[in-house]
């Protein structure tokens, strides 16, 4: 079943956030006002969400999750992972002309390239982010616990709408990796961070992420004091989405214009998730995210 909210407000090139609603609308309710800061002028708002997909389009861009239930979207790891994917980009472009389909494929190293309106001869680059200006463009990612930011704002610089996708590894958050591409999109394309629609794939959570023992040198750095928490079983979890959120937020980025997916991807046995695959409790296989300019 299908849950369609459209919500009418004033507000610029921006999205009207519902990710703070999400868990009543994944529960089957329908929620049709208008909750959130709108901005300067009048735009439509669509969410589309049912038990294997979720997706927002607006004015200026479009943004498709997947996850287990509608099927692997990683040809290398399934036999009909191609065929998923193919679905899922089809799906997408009845809301976008784009055409052209980049993966990312994750490094783990923070690195990201900017494609502005240049197509990549290979579908596939290997990186750990993407940026681009070009309306043909459709990021994809095949993300199994680790987070994905999607940033969309408008440049006045090369007056141009922006996109970027970038992975959010508990490693690339250790770098400062996931707040780099936030801050060439500002000094680059001279979009204030404030001025940014952030985005937050479902990733796994601290009550998941557990671990018999983590390094000291992390347990005693600066940087993850309170995001590492000991157990009462006298085990570990580690908390870099709550970190990913609260240093883009200390970047900048407004609270209002900051949407995040409710879902734990290591309880949520929809969503692919790595650590439960390295359990032995799931087969392999990744969520698939889309992303593209209208």
């Amino acid at each position: 079943m299908f849950f369609v909210i459209i919500l009418a407000c004033s507000g610029s090139r921006r999205e009207i956030g519902l990710y703070d609603q999400m868990q009543k609308l994944w529960a089957g309710v329908s929620i049709a006002k208008c909750t959130q800061k709108c901005y300067n002028s009048t735009i439509m708002a669509t969410e589309v969400i049912s038990g294997a997909q979720h997706l927002i389009y607006d004015a200026d861009s479009v943004w498709l999750q997947v996850n287990r239930t509608f099927g692997n979207t990683v040809p290398e790891l399934s036999d009909d992972g191609l065929e998923n994917r193919d679905r899922a980009v089809r799906r997408i472009r009845e809301f976008t002309a784009a055409t052209h389909l980049i993966r990312i494929k994750p490094l783990g190293t923070s690195g990201f390239v900017d494609l502005g309106v240049r197509t990549p001869v290979e579908e596939k680059v290997v990186t750990d982010g993407l940026i681009t200006t070009n309306p043909d463009h459709i990021l994809h990612a095949n993300p199994a616990d680790c987070g994905q930011i999607a940033v969309t704002g408008y440049s006045g610089t090369v007056e141009k709408s922006v996109l970027g996708l970038f992975h959010a590894s508990r490693r690339i958050v250790d770098e400062g990796g996931h707040i780099t591409p936030l801050e060439y999109m500002r000094d680059a394309y001279g979009i204030e961070t404030q001025d940014m629609t952030v985005r937050l794939s479902p990733s796994i959570r601290k009550e998941s992420y557990i671990f018999s023992n983590i390094d000291a040198s992390q347990r005693s750095d600066p940087k993850w004091e309170g995001y590492i928490h000991e157990t009462d079983q006298g085990e570990w979890s580690v908390d870099f989405h709550q970190r990913t959120i609260d240093d883009l937020i200390q970047l900048g980025v407004e609270t209002d214009n900051l949407f995040v997916s409710p879902h734990d991807t290591g309880a949520d046995s929809i969503h692919f998730s790595k650590y439960r695959q390295e359990r032995g409790m799931q087969e392999r296989g990744g969520n698939g995210l889309f992303v593209a300019l209208r």
